[in-house]
């Protein structure tokens, strides 16, 4: 960020307030150890996460995971009536039925797709989802496929590479790889992090660490698909 002329106000400094005249934003009040700044601006992006919006409809249906629960056809608990995308809590299959809802574009059109076919009554499989994000920041992206639970002594994660250019981070729970982050993939890594991600490999730590590169443990992890 600061390569490209951006300016981190970090240190411990915090948001007090923002400031501006006639109804537009003018700065932004900073504060640390008492001690007040003013940033001048004229604009304000406030990232602070997002929640659906289900205040119409949560007395009408059954609702799970601050969404709308659904079956593996988008379909809730009234015949005829469907939730999809980030409004959704649904299952997933390739994890035991895990309840979840999925805050992300791919989801929305995936589930979308599946509400529209349930309600022509077209022949399909249960919904199956593979979670799946990404990101790009100027010249760099990453993509994730996959679970990524929490370290203990059944779950690991071992990294390879170091951004130069790549980086790799493999989630492994109970011997299986079972999520895949992978920065500045090709579309071959992309394809490859997915298999992997879907078929969760067999692979213990040993093989992991020994890998020389990003391109190494790939090619172990998908000599077990």
């Amino acid at each position: 960020y600061r390569k490209k002329g951006i300016e981190l106000l970090n240190k411990g400094r915090v948001c007090k307030e923002f400031v501006g005249v006639d109804g537009k934003v003018t700065g932004v009040t900073v504060c640390k150890d008492d001690k007040m700044e003013t940033v001048a601006c004229d604009l304000v992006v406030v990232g602070v996460g997002a929640r659906p919006n289900t205040s119409l409809i949560t007395d009408q249906l059954e609702m799970e995971n601050g969404g709308v629960k659904v079956d593996s056809t988008m379909q809730s608990s009234v015949p005829g009536v469907y939730a999809v995308g980030d409004i959704s809590s649904f299952g997933l299959s390739m994890y035991e039925g895990r309840r979840t809802r999925m805050e992300h574009v791919a989801h929305a059109r995936a589930s979308a797709a599946c509400a529209v076919r349930s309600a022509m009554s077209k022949p399909q499989q249960p919904y199956d989802y593979l979670p799946y994000f990404y990101s790009r920041v100027f010249d760099l992206s990453w993509q994730f496929f996959g679970d990524s639970p929490p370290v203990s002594d059944k779950c690991y994660t071992v990294e390879i590479g170091e951004m130069n250019p790549q980086l790799l981070c493999v989630w492994v729970e109970h011997d299986k790889a079972v999520g895949v982050f992978i920065e500045a993939p090709s579309a071959e890594d992309t394809t490859t992090a997915r298999k992997i991600a879907t078929a969760r490999p067999t692979i213990t730590k040993e093989k992991l660490e020994s890998a020389a590169s990003v391109a190494d443990a790939l090619s172990v992890l998908s000599a077990g698909l």
